[in-house]
Parts: structure tokens; C-alpha cells; sequence
């Protein structure tokens, strides 16, 4: 049994069928694969989302969930924005009680950095 098919989350409606993570995978490799591109790098599809609209905490998942077609847990966007903010790749703002995260100029420079490497090895391949 492969990463895809353990998770518990990945049996969800997606919300968005043709979502990146979320198209049927024929192949155990190719889904092993998209685990390891989608929950073992939320921190890059936080910094894509955030690079176009301030989000809070709360809304990371669902729009993770409609845009890319897998859910992290809860408490992992929690996680995950933290260590973002601690490293200097997001800022925050905090508005009618609620905290609001941005891409500072270090996340947008390191948003492209990622962005090339993953075009890089997709050349490669």
C-alpha cells in the first residue's frame, strides 16, 4: 500500500477534480510521487497561494484542498505558517482579530528559486 492510499484524506470529495493532486493516478510510482510533491512541500503551495491574496490560518486548507486537490491536517497549516513566518518568507498582519499572512520579498525570491528547480528537474526528466 502506497502514500496516496494510507492517507485518510485523500478519500474527501475534492472539491476540484482536475486540481493538480487530485487527477486519478494510474500507477503506484506516479502516486507515491504526488505525495511526496503535495504534503511533504505544503510550504510551497502556501507561499503560491498566499503570492496572490493575504490568508489566515483557517482558510490555507480549504484553498490547498480547491486549488491543488489535496487536504492537510488541520494543524499542519498551522505548522507550516509559523515556520514560514519565522524564516522571513511571510509577514502577518492581524485585522478584525484575525492574523493575516503575506509573501514578504525573501518568500517571493525563494517562491521563483523553487519554482526553477522543480522546471529544472521536469526538463531533466
Amino acid at each position: 500500500m502506497d502514500f496516496m492510499q494510507k492517507n485518510p484524506m485523500q478519500k474527501r470529495n475534492v472539491k476540484n477534480a482536475n486540481a493538480l493532486f487530485s487527477r486519478k493516478m494510474r500507477s503506484s510510482p506516479t502516486r507515491r510521487l504526488a505525495g511526496s510533491l503535495s504534503y511533504s512541500n505544503i510550504w510551497l503551495w502556501a507561499l503560491a497561494l498566499i503570492k496572490n491574496q493575504r490568508l489566515h490560518a483557517y482558510t490555507l486548507n480549504e484553498k490547498i484542498e480547491q486549488k491543488f486537490g489535496f487536504l492537510p491536517g488541520r494543524i499542519m497549516a498551522y505548522v507550516v505558517l509559523y515556520k514560514l513566518e519565522q524564516e522571513g518568507l511571510l509577514a502577518s498582519k492581524v485585522s478584525k482579530r484575525r492574523k493575516y499572512y503575506v509573501l514578504s520579498a525573501k518568500g517571493k525570491k525563494e517562491l521563483r528559486a523553487a519554482k526553477e528547480l522543480m522546471q529544472d528537474a521536469a526538463r531533466e526528466l
